[in-house]
């Protein structure tokens, strides 16, 4: 066996470490596959607008077709059910969700009461309604998963949906005047006497 001197391994391991560095570049420039798909919101009415923020980004590798989850906002797990998943996005408050720097929607309900977003990135979505003038429903928070699906082994984009926002009729807002703790009307009261009154409307959660 021949032997190599000392002074023939140092440029053997210097060549080495270069072969790595020129292959480093390489393996960061490995992508994620993209994957986007539509999503129809519908028993809205007219003009109510519609925010949709990416709470969970997801990810899939386009090299090892692995899937990885940017989460954020603390707290939130994918693999909560339906009610604990809604009870967690109602808790959240929407500054909250702002600060956390998400990728954001908007769109418009349609005459026919819905709303549809085209190409939403993969991810969790919830969708946020804010009524049009003279609407006063409470919706519910709503939350979509657009999340790539496996088919035969690898990942593809998720299916079109349409999804039912749900939520309470709320009348119009109206107030109850007392006085010395007997409801009046108002056309009762008097200038300098103080009352109480009681405003009811619905409330968003």
């Amino acid at each position: 066996m021949k032997k190599i001197s000392i002074k023939r391994k140092a440029p053997t391991c210097l060549s080495t470490a270069a072969l790595l560095a020129a292959m480093a570049p390489g393996v960061a420039l490995a992508a994620d596959r993209p994957f986007t798909s539509s999503v129809t919101l519908n028993g809205l009415q007219p003009g109510d607008t519609v925010d949709a923020y990416e709470i969970v980004d997801s990810h899939v590798d386009a090299t090892t077709n692995n899937l990885t989850r940017d989460y954020k906002l603390t707290g939130y797990n994918t693999n909560m059910d339906e009610r604990a998943l809604r009870d967690f996005v109602n808790s959240v408050s929407l500054e909250a969700i702002k600060s956390a720097h998400c990728q954001t929607s908007q769109q418009t309900a349609v005459d026919d009461g819905t709303a549809t977003f085209n190409n939403l990135d993969d991810g969790s979505w919830p969708s946020i309604v804010t009524n049009a003038d003279g609407h006063h429903r409470v919706y519910q928070n709503t939350v979509v998963n657009t999340e790539a699906k496996v088919d035969n082994g690898v990942y593809v984009a998720a299916d079109a949906q349409t999804v039912p926002v749900k939520f309470t009729e709320s009348p119009n807002p109206s107030k109850t005047i007392y006085l010395d703790g007997k409801q009046v009307e108002s056309g009762s009261v008097q200038k300098g006497q103080t009352y109480d009154f009681q405003v009811t409307f619905g409330v968003p959660t």
